[in-house]
């Protein structure tokens, strides 16, 4: 069960959505943000991007979000 690894995970978790993911609907990126229970997880959404495409999408926007979340949580 995916929502329970995350909700036992130790570590923080970066969801990512694809606002026109044909694969993943909404509601279960927003499911699995919301068993997060590690400070630190967060949740990107990409509009307009189909599944898996929010890189070749919003390229800076991704990259932004990955870099700021990899910064706030790895440990110097």
């Amino acid at each position: 069960d995916v929502v329970e690894e995350v909700r036992n995970s130790k570590l923080p978790i970066l969801i990512i959505q694809s606002g026109d993911d044909e694969i993943v609907p909404e509601e279960q990126s927003e499911e699995l943000y919301e068993a997060c229970t590690v400070e630190g997880s967060d949740r990107l959404y990409i509009s307009s991007a189909s599944h898996c495409a929010g890189l070749s999408t919003k390229p800076k926007k991704y990259g932004d979000n990955i870099n700021y979340f990899l910064l706030d949580n790895l440990d110097n």
